[in-house]
């Protein structure tokens, strides 16, 4: 019966396998289990006939029989006897839509079969299907791909030792420079060896080297880019001579008729004040200093009314006692930067701070520290080199490299050369991530300390080239050493960047902790002390250090800055660090037979400074025993001059401020604002343009809101335009460019500034409490002291002076003299008779009573300055006629003194150090002068 419908029908099928040609065969030999006899009404069979080629043995085949439906079915044929394939294969379900896959082996494993049919089945029959295999020899070859990779290897270009010969202890700084064309596959990387000495650091491009025995050093270097083939990197070698120390050719001999000078000893302060500041009962930082006050006012004298110079800061402050002369002759006019101004009214802002030889800015040649004639100012150390000795600098300003910049006239190009190993590493740090210690690394290896050395002394035989091309009388034949990667192997003794230590115990490092110059606001007593002993042992006979001010907080190393009021905590202890340092100095200094008898110690200030702040807690606190607390009640009362033009005097903006103005200015900033004013494209406004007298007229009305006391004050003192600055010393012939328009000097709780141009209108700024640059008596007022052979040892002296009488007073003590004429005096209060000049103690009250009518009318704190400023602060104001009247009065007032001080200065100065008399008669008819001078001057000046 036919139940297909509910019975699966099966059936057969007969296989006929063709791999080379086909053959039937009824002879079947199989293993897959079913045979061809199952239910011949329900089946079918399959049947394959397979004969091989020739020379193919095949042992067994496998099938795969998938279909009809669902059904599948496999199993292996044995044909290990048969010279062909051939099977029937049921039972298999009657269907259409079958199929078969065969698969063997030869029996060499050589070939590989395969082959497949479709085909369908009919119950009761046996089905042919004809399965065509393909065979395939296995593949006993094969193919490589290669990429290849192309490495350009690294080349060295030059190898530099600088200097290529040097003392046994001395170090050479080493560089290679090797370029890596295609900068692959790594960045590279240098290893150098030496047959003798010791290197800083193997691995680095430019170490140092340091002689440890005499002789040749072979030094060498290879430089890889990670290519480990024996061949691709390069390598190079260069030689250095380490010559045995000789006896020292030093021959400074220094002193006067009070006995010889074998060491000399100058200390500068930043900001630190023999007066009380403002707080009742809180003693000065001085007395809170009390090893160092006891040893000036025990063996020496303290000059208790000196003064600084205009602009009052820093930069001018040092330079001027440095050279003696106020700043229209070293070219400072305004610090700590100042402007210059173009011709085409654009601004540049260069800072006062840069090496003796630096130029003002990028793109001229006139120099930062600028004669008024236009050339450099003489160098302060070449008197003591010329004499044979060596002069150490610890953080003086522009006596040591001040900048890390490799331009043309960067500090480290002029110094070091392009291409240099200190070249190279300052360039390394320039692109370095800001904030991070390579960035700083430069600045602490090459800033910061120098040697200015005598000719032929051993001490820099290692060092660069001294240049001061435009010296007057020449200067070949020096040599310098530049911060610490030189000077600290000298010092320390070890190769390589090895920390000295301060005078409390700790390395002196940088705030990443890298070995050097911790930067000029970590110049503590401490660190500064220390570097000046270390210098004096090791035979530096006259160094000038730089000690930063103890009322702000630096962080570490100076990396942060807060102010603090008086008597607060920090600053009463900073104030004891700084005493302990000083007691510690002069016990070592001691021990090491430096002291009173053989040395002139020289410690002074740059300027006094304006606190800026409320009340502390309590009131009556003195901080000694009972600490101030200034929360909140410090820091200066910042006021953005834009903002405030542009509130107050809106018509004045219109022609100043906004880009369609016709004019434009700036101010640097301070609470001594100078005003630089100029036409947009066409250069500086003259003095007596109309938007000059507007500006003038108009600025001296400003106010401001005073945060503290709610109040508006009024905030213009005192005004000077160019003709009152030539009074003050405040103008420089030799570049015109710097210049500003007029000064003004402001009230001294206020820090006027442009920029930022977000600052606010009038708020407090904490970080700066102490301000200075300005004309009140408290930033006016400095002290200096003396202590050494042929100084006497007396209570204070009030006699006046101010910071260009430092250097001819030093200079009368050690016998020495400039190549020019010092603004300053000879303090012959301060000396024994016996340590001056035979002119100068002849008439010796004569020359005093001069010097002293010389000093008021010369300098800028005094009276003739004093009545000057008045004067010029009324025509400024005022129209433009009594602004016209008042202007040639003060200009010929400054053309008498001009050649009145002339006179008097020529005269003292021969008198100290060319054996030139002074006559009696004469002193007295130039004191006349000046009497008279001062009185037209305050006439002027009077209401």
């Amino acid at each position: 019966m036919n139940d297909g419908r509910t019975v699966r029908a099966l059936t057969a099928i007969a296989l006929l396998v063709p791999l080379a040609a086909l053959a039937c065969s009824d002879k079947s030999s199989h293993t897959g289990g079913d045979s061809a006899h199952s239910d011949s009404d329900r089946t079918g069979e399959l049947g394959l006939a397979l004969q091989l080629q020739p020379g193919v043995a095949i042992n067994s085949v496998s099938y795969t029989i998938a279909g009809p439906g669902t059904f599948s079915k496999t199993g292996s044929i044995d044909v290990s006897t048969s010279t062909t394939i051939s099977a029937t294969i049921s039972p298999i379900p009657a269907g259409t839509g079958a199929s078969i896959t065969l698969s063997a082996s030869t029996a060499d494993g050589v070939s590989q079969c395969a082959g497949s049919a479709s085909f369908n089945v009919v119950a009761h029959a046996t089905t042919s299907v004809s399965v065509h295999l393909t065979c395939h020899e296995t593949v006993k070859t094969g193919s490589v791909l290669v990429n290849g990779s192309l490495n350009q290897c690294p080349a060295i270009d030059g190898i530099s030792a600088s200097p290529a010969e040097v003392l046994v202890g001395g170090s050479v700084a080493l560089g290679v420079a090797a370029h890596d064309s295609d900068s692959a596959p790594s960045p590279l990387s240098y290893h150098w060896t030496a047959s003798s000495g010791a290197l800083s650091d193997a691995s680095v491009a430019t170490p140092r080297f340091t002689c440890t025995s005499a002789g040749t050093a072979s030094i060498s270097v290879s430089a890889s880019d990670g290519d480990t083939a024996a061949n691709c990197a390069d390598s190079g070698t260069v030689t250095v001579k380490c010559t045995a120390p000789a006896a020292s050719g030093n021959t400074c001999a220094l002193g006067n008729g009070a006995g010889p000078i074998t060491h000399v000893i100058y200390v500068q302060f930043d900001n630190t004040h023999l007066m009380r500041d403002p707080q009742p009962g809180v003693p000065s930082d001085l007395e809170q200093m009390p090893h160092l006050l006891s040893f000036i006012r025990g063996n020496g004298t303290m000059l208790a009314n000196d003064h600084t110079i205009l602009i009052s800061h820093t930069a001018g402050g040092i330079l001027s006692s440095l050279t003696g002369v106020y700043p229209d002759r070293h070219g400072q006019t305004v610090t700590n930067s100042y402007v210059r101004t173009s011709a085409t009214g654009a601004f540049q802002f260069p800072s006062s701070f840069g090496y003796w030889t630096d130029p003002a800015a990028a793109g001229t040649t006139i120099p930062n520290m600028v004669s008024p004639d236009g050339t450099n100012m003489p160098a302060p150390w070449v008197a003591f080199t010329r004499k044979g000795c060596d002069v150490g600098a610890v953080g003086s300003a522009n006596i040591v490299l001040e900048n890390t910049g490799v331009t043309a006239t960067g500090d480290v190009t002029k110094v070091f050369g392009s291409g240099s190993p200190q070249f190279v590493e300052a360039t390394n740090s320039g692109k370095a991530a800001s904030g991070s210690a390579a960035r700083n690394l430069a600045q602490t290896d090459l800033v910061g300390f120098a040697v200015h050395c005598a000719s032929g002394s051993a001490t820099c035989a290692g060092g660069q080239d001294d240049l001061l091309p435009q010296e007057p009388g020449g200067y070949t034949g020096f040599k310098g050493l530049f911060g610490a990667q030189s000077i600290n192997p000298l010092l320390t003794g070890q190769p390589g960047p090895v920390a000295l230590t301060d005078l409390a115990g700790q390395a002196i490092v940088d705030p990443f902790g890298q070995p050097g110059f911790p930067g000029f606001d970590g110049m503590s007593a401490a660190v500064s002390l220390a570097y000046v002993a270390a210098m004096q042992e090791h035979g530096i006979p006259v160094t000038y250090a730089y000690i930063s001010d103890a009322h702000d907080f630096h962080g570490v190393s100076g990396n942060d800055h807060q102010a603090y009021g008086p008597g607060a905590a920090g600053y009463v202890a900073q104030l004891k660090s700084y005493d302990d340092a000083f007691a510690a100095f002069f016990t070592r200094l001691a021990a090491d037979g430096i002291d009173k008898t053989n040395t002139l110690f020289v410690f002074t200030v740059d300027e006094g400074d304006h606190f800026v702040g409320g009340k502390p807690t309590p009131a009556n606190c003195d901080g000694v025993t009972t600490p101030c607390d200034w929360t909140g009640q410090v820091g200066e009362l910042n006021a953005n001059i834009d903002t405030l033009v542009s509130h107050q005097f809106p018509a004045l903006a219109a022609k100043f401020l906004g880009t369609g103005a016709p004019n434009t200015f700036t101010v640097h900033g301070d609470d001594a604002p100078p005003f630089y004013l100029a036409k947009v494209g066409a250069g500086p406004l003259s003095q007596t343009d109309a938007d000059t007298r507007l500006f003038e007229r108009t600025v001296a009305g400003l106010t401001a809101l005073n945060p503290y006391t709610g109040a508006t004050d009024k905030v213009m003192v005192q005004m000077a335009d160019q003709t009152g600055m030539k009074a003050l010393h405040m103008f420089t012939t030799g570049d015109p460019a710097r210049n500003a328009t007029f000064a003004f000097f402001a009230d001294a709780n206020y820090f006027l500034t442009d920029f930022p141009t977000n600052t606010c209108e009038t708020c407090i700024n904490p970080a700066f409490a102490w301000n200075h640059g300005d004309i009140q008596p408290e930033i006016a007022s400095t002290w200096l002291g003396f202590v050494g052979p042929g100084v006497q040892s007396q209570s204070d002296v009030h006699v006046w002076t101010d910071h260009t009488d430092v250097r001819p007073t030093m200079f009368e003590l050690l016998g020495l003299q400039d190549s020019y004429q010092a603004d300053g005096r000879v303090v012959t209060q301060a000396l024994k008779a016996s340590a001056l000049a035979s002119t100068l103690r002849t008439n010796q009250a004569s020359i005093e009573a001069l010097g002293d009518a010389y000093k008021q009318i010369n300098a800028p704190f005094g009276a003739f300055a004093t009545s000057a400023l008045v004067a010029s602060t009324v025509a400024l104001k005022s129209d433009d006629a009594t602004y016209t009247s008042l202007e040639a009065s003060i200009a010929a007032l400054v053309v008498r003194r001009d050649a009145l001080a002339g006179s008097i200065r020529a005269a003292l100065d021969g008198a100290a150090f060319s054996g030139q008399p002074v006559d009696s008669m004469q002193a007295q008819t130039w004191i006349s002068q000046a009497q008279t001078l001062l009185a037209d001057a305050a006439a002027l000046a009077a209401p």
